[in-house]
């Protein structure tokens, strides 16, 4: 009964050290009001736009992740330790910045480009189709007839 026990929980010791050995790809950044962890995703996401990986974007930070941390960490004359604290996530995180404002330029210019279309149907000619000048005349002959009777 003892070893089963003893057993139990070196199984469990080993758990927790490979799930913190897993999660070691990123550190916790600390500002003056709160400390708060990099999220797994945003640094595969800033990698990826990067072009250092080429992975799923999952937030599972497995060795592929923790490779292309070191090689954007070498590239970018960092201490290239596979770890993504401050200095490395300072870099990284223009990446990530820069494909939101890539996005943002290209949905609006996607507006832009749809909105002459709805100008021209409005300013053309008079601004209204013949079905609704027609449609006017009635009314405004109904109108009058009311306001004579």
């Amino acid at each position: 009964m003892m070893f089963l026990t003893k057993s139990i929980i070196r199984s469990l010791i080993v758990v927790m050290v490979m799930g913190m050995a897993s999660s070691s790809a990123f550190a916790v950044s600390e500002t003056s009001e709160t400390s708060s962890k990099i999220d797994s995703t945003d640094i595969q996401k800033a990698l990826t736009e990067a072009g250092f990986y080429k992975g799923s974007v999952d937030g599972v930070v497995g060795s592929k992740t923790k490779e292309a941390i070191r090689k954007f960490q070498e590239a970018n004359a960092l201490k290239a330790d596979g770890v993504c604290g401050p200095k490395t996530w300072e870099k990284l995180k223009a990446y990530l910045e820069e494909a939101a404002e890539i996005n943002t330029t290209a949905t609006r210019q996607e507006e832009v480009a749809a909105t002459p279309a709805l100008d021209e149907e409005v300013n053309s000619d008079s601004g209204y189709s013949e079905f609704d000048t027609a449609n006017s005349a009635g009314a405004n002959d109904e109108l009058k007839q009311k306001l004579v009777s």
